[in-house]
């Protein structure tokens, strides 16, 4: 096995073993009962950035859009595919695959992907570096209400 592959626990609690999977569903609790998700296959970003309910989310990969896989081992990782595990395994059954550990290190994760960027030639300046934001900041929201 790969040792640098994830580590997969089989569904319903397993051994841990190296596992390839193709899809990847990087899942955030956001909470009020929402994930922030992207959906990777390949390597190549396939859903972009959202926040939505992980019942909505899954019902998407059991039920794919035209041009897409159903019945295809997914591996999910973050701490909203932790909160969420058992919701995962009920919808997606042996094709859901949890991360080890769920949610990883991401400090360390972010520093290793900005080397390889930089040392590959990709240095955007400062000023060109801005957050995503896929819901709108509680304040805001809290705010538009007052106004109603």
């Amino acid at each position: 096995p790969d040792p640098g592959a994830p580590t997969a626990p089989a569904p319903g609690g397993g051994v841990a073993r190296a596992t390839k999977v193709e899809r990847i569903a990087t899942w955030i609790d956001a909470w009020r009962g929402e994930v922030y998700s992207a959906l990777y296959e390949s390597g190549r970003e396939v859903e972009p950035p959202t926040v939505a309910r992980p019942e909505a989310l899954l019902a998407r990969l059991v039920r794919p859009e035209p041009g897409r896989r159903a019945g295809h081992p997914t591996m999910f990782i973050g701490d909203g595919a932790a909160a969420y595990r058992d919701l995962i395994l009920s919808m997606l059954g042996a094709d859901a695959r949890m991360a080890d550990p769920a949610a990883p290190l991401l400090a360390g994760t972010i520093a290793r992907l900005a080397t390889d960027a930089a040392r590959a030639g990709h240095r955007p300046p400062p000023h060109a570096i801005r957050p995503l934001y896929v819901r709108r900041p509680d304040a805001e929201r809290d705010r538009a209400a007052r106004r109603s």
